[in-house]
């Protein structure tokens, strides 16, 4: 067959290019190898062809897909254009051109130098993940032949930032251990309350907290407030603060005369999951449940500035906060507008 250039030959008449030099190329049927012509000792040097016939010059290219093609070389290239997708700020697209032998983290750090991204630099890590049928996360080490990904694509950056708990932001019976990961209370004194040393106003951010010990149905509380809620407060009362009562299945606000029914109840060493979301509308708070989606707990949360909190009652309960956990995906498969991960801008 032949159209636009493009000539396919049977597999029974295609030759091995496991026999032949490999130079890897781009086409419009995709990634293969480009059967690269060594010149004989006894052959005269070839003649200097214009920029026209070298653009029309045939080349046999060896798709990956087993069919051998031959293609005019401007057909072919060793680089593509990849665009990505930001989760913080305003959410841009950029564009930037990309070899196809480059690997996923040389592709990183062309990402992390454009000027507007800027905010990347600060992330310990950063995820790329492209959406073809099911979410796949490309691997530092893999290249864009590897991948084997198409020109244009649209690749969702993820970046990941590491927080603790804060020292100065906690009521006095609350002791921080594991390096300000892990929260305990030193004896009962009612309620108290600590908040992550971040605080978001935009973007995605997921956390997840490992429930350590329980030991009643309202002893740990869960969620979201501002630097000035009151610490040594019972969290229905220590406004502003959204949340979910683990232990109890509940959730409270302050939008709220008593708490609502929500999710499920966890146990010891569950894990519970926070995804916080801003948009232009306000903020959207939901929970997981050992990597499960318990749904959305609240919407149209007032555009602020919120750190991640806890709230305890007894002495013996613990928690301990992981901020480099991806969010789950369900089922293998989501939009990649679902995507987040620990966010810090």
């Amino acid at each position: 067959a032949e159209y636009m250039g493009y000539k396919e030959k049977g597999m029974l008449g295609a030759k091995s290019p496991t026999s032949l030099p490999k130079k890897p190329v781009y086409t419009p049927f995709g990634y293969g190898y480009l059967e690269v012509k060594v010149p004989s000792k006894e052959a005269p040097p070839e003649k200097v062809e214009s920029k026209e016939e070298a653009k029309n010059e045939m080349q046999v290219v060896h798709l990956k897909s087993g069919a051998t093609v031959t293609l005019q070389q401007n057909m072919i290239s060793t680089s593509i254009k990849l665009r990505f997708k930001t989760f913080h700020g305003k959410r841009r697209i950029y564009e930037i051109p990309v070899e196809i032998t480059d690997t996923i983290e040389i592709i990183k750090g062309k990402l992390i130098n454009i000027d507007e991204a800027m905010e990347l630099v600060k992330c310990k890590h950063i995820r790329l993940i492209y959406s073809v049928g099911k979410l796949k996360e490309l691997l530092n080490s893999s290249t864009v032949e590897n991948q084997e990904l198409p020109d244009n694509a649209l690749i969702a950056v993820i970046g990941l930032n590491s927080f603790t708990w804060d020292a100065a932001l906690k009521g006095s019976d609350i002791e921080l251990t594991n390096g300000s990961l892990s929260v305990s209370k030193k004896q009962v004194q009612d309620y108290e309350s600590v908040l992550a040393a971040a605080g978001f106003s935009s973007g995605r951010h997921y956390w997840e907290i490992k429930i350590d010990a329980l030991i009643e149905a309202e002893d740990i509380f869960i969620g979201i407030a501002t630097k000035d809620i009151n610490l040594h407060a019972k969290p229905t009362e220590s406004l502003p603060y959204w949340g979910y009562i683990c232990g109890a299945g509940k959730s409270f606000s302050p939008d709220d005369e008593e708490c609502q029914p929500y999710g499920e109840m966890c146990i010891a060493n569950d894990i519970v999951g926070v995804l916080l979301e801003f948009n232009k509308d306000g903020a959207q708070l939901s929970f997981y449940r050992n990597k499960k989606s318990m749904g959305v707990a609240f919407v149209g949360i007032p555009l602020e500035t919120y750190h991640p909190a806890v709230s305890l009652y007894y002495s013996g309960v613990r928690i301990t906060l992981n901020t480099n956990a991806p969010v789950p995906i369900e089922s293998g498969s989501a939009p990649i507008s679902i995507l987040s991960s620990s966010i810090t801008y």
